[in-house]
């Protein structure tokens, strides 16, 4: 956020939520679920770009933060990441485990946005994607009304 301030860049956040995670866990078990966890993280690895951040905060919960991208850029990388996630599935203990995730992408141009505002834009958008059928991508526009890009 603050390298897009000095550079007076755009910057796009995008949260991700595994689907039905608890699900996950609950009938296959924590390495199941930790499984499902490595999937994500190596898709995210290949598809985020060198500068691009992503953490968990919380559960099957994550944040990315892609510095220089508008609100169509960061719907394209979050929208890879999600047919990356969808195809890649996991295998344990040689069954194949369906995963897929749902994101909210906002971005910013102006220096002054709170990070913690973007990320409650974000997670509009991510929870209109879970409330449309999971294992899909929706924007929060800078009109504050969420859309599908």
């Amino acid at each position: 956020m603050a390298r897009s301030r000095r550079n007076g860049t755009p910057v796009a956040l995008v949260a991700f939520d595994l689907d039905h995670f608890k699900a996950i866990n609950d009938t296959g078990g924590h390495a199941t679920g930790d499984r499902v966890l490595q999937v994500f993280a190596e898709v995210c690895g290949r598809i985020l770009r060198p500068g691009d951040l992503i953490g968990r905060i919380g559960g099957e919960k994550f944040a990315a933060i892609m510095p220089g991208s508008g609100i169509e850029a960061g719907y394209a990388l979050a929208e890879r990441v999600r047919k990356a996630v969808a195809e890649a599935g996991a295998i344990v203990d040689g069954s194949p485990v369906n995963c897929t995730v749902s994101g909210g992408v906002v971005a910013s141009s102006a220096p002054d946005d709170d990070i913690y505002a973007l990320l409650r834009q974000a997670d509009i958008g991510l929870y209109r994607a879970k409330s449309l059928g999971r294992d899909r991508i929706e924007c929060f526009g800078t009109t504050n009304q969420s859309h599908a890009a």
